[in-house]
């Protein structure tokens, strides 16, 4: 490894991580809410966030590493034109290839770790998300007695709470129960707390009254009794699920090639099962294809404009591939054919840039009349 090759993989460090850490912030200030909504409806537990936060980290970084790595190559081919680095190397005999082969085997190394992330570490970090927000909701407090809110515990059932204290204290009950429709009861009290029991769960509410008519349809038969505490029973309300059916962003590419087709819900979901795994292999190839972008966009040296005509053009090429990626990955699921398309558009947009990069501006405008002329013969 020569000292060029050193100093150039290594100088691609800095600004990817600084693009990282600032792309990953944004997405976490995106995500906090639905990881807040899902936390706060377990009576303020907001100490879970971080580890939530954790659980969703691989799927942001498979979103950003790549977009990162396009930051960092446009950064530092820019140092490079702009401090005249780029001139002194050819003028000691280096050619554009020495600058070309070590941010190539930099985006090599970042391709095979989103590749590992999308395997194997995505799906991880989602399933235990999802057997967290799992295990809140069988609790029942994630999926009912929201305050501010009528809640539907069951058919039949309706809950409002106003608010709920960080100690999990929960103030201003009402529950109505209409189950049998000709005898409706309804609970009022003041606080309350969730209690869970070796009987199951419970409401437990304190300094209240129960208001039950004991004849239908008459409102003389109203009948009020008053309690310092009860326990209204919840326990029917949150039996837990034997098995959790996972879904395709929670498998493995394994899984996601040769599902259980014992499973209904897998028989079903095939294609779409099939659509994921080859877009977990394809989108890692933009790594490649950012990189060569940003190698192109730079082939050639500034005009009279500068450098910014260059970089606006990277970043809109690689824009308009990730697109029309993103176009095509909504078609995979209803037609098996559009999978093959998810690497011909990574792997064309590299080709085009390889072209460019060997060739320049002047060479590939050439080269191109050269493409159509060899179609018209053979056609």
């Amino acid at each position: 490894m020569s000292r060029q090759f050193r100093y150039i993989f290594l100088q691609m460090f800095a600004p990817f991580l600084s693009a990282c850490i600032i792309l990953m912030v944004l997405l976490y200030l995106i995500n906090i809410p639905r990881v807040l909504d899902v936390l706060l409806t377990q009576g303020g537990a907001v100490n879970l966030m971080f580890l939530m936060l954790i659980f969703i980290t691989p799927k942001i970084l498979s979103y950003i590493l790549p977009v990162a790595l396009l930051v960092a190559s446009l950064y530092v081919l820019h140092r490079l034109h702009v401090d005249h680095e780029r001139i002194a190397m050819q003028a000691s005999g280096f050619t554009y290839w020495s600058i070309v082969r070590p941010m190539l085997v930099f985006a090599a190394g970042v391709l095979l770790i989103v590749l590992a992330i999308h395997a194997y570490i995505m799906p991880l970090g989602q399933r235990a998300f999802q057997d967290r927000v799992f295990e809140i909701n069988e609790t029942i407090t994630a999926a009912v007695l929201r305050p501010g809110q009528f809640n539907t515990l069951t058919s039949g059932v309706t809950a409002f709470v106003r608010s709920r204290d960080s100690n999990g204290v929960i103030r201003d009950i009402l529950v109505q129960d209409a189950r049998d429709p000709e005898r409706p009861t309804s609970y009022l009290a003041a606080q309350g707390t969730l209690l869970q029991t070796p009987e199951g769960l419970h409401l437990e509410m304190r300094n209240g009254s129960i208001h039950r008519f004991e004849e239908p349809n008459n409102p003389a038969s109203l009948n009020i009794l008053r309690f310092d505490r009860y326990l209204y029973d919840l326990s029917e309300l949150a039996q837990k699920s034997e098995t959790r059916i996972l879904k395709s962003r929670e498998r493995f590419l394994g899984q996601l090639f040769y599902p259980d087709m014992s499973e209904i819900y897998s028989r079903s979901r095939v294609h779409v099962f099939r659509a994921d795994a080859h877009n977990r292999l394809a989108a890692p190839l933009f790594c490649l294809a950012y990189t060569l972008i940003a190698l192109a966009a730079f082939r050639e040296l500034a005009t009279r404009y500068g450098y910014l005509p260059q970089i606006i053009a990277a970043i809109s090429v690689a824009l308009a591939a990730r697109l029309i990626y993103l176009g095509i990955t909504g078609l995979t699921a209803e037609d098996p054919i559009w999978n093959l398309f998810l690497y011909v558009i990574p792997l064309s947009v590299s080709l085009l840039a390889v072209l460019f990069i060997i060739y320049g501006i002047h060479g590939f405008m050439r080269f191109v009349p050269r493409i159509r002329e060899t179609g018209r013969r053979v056609s």
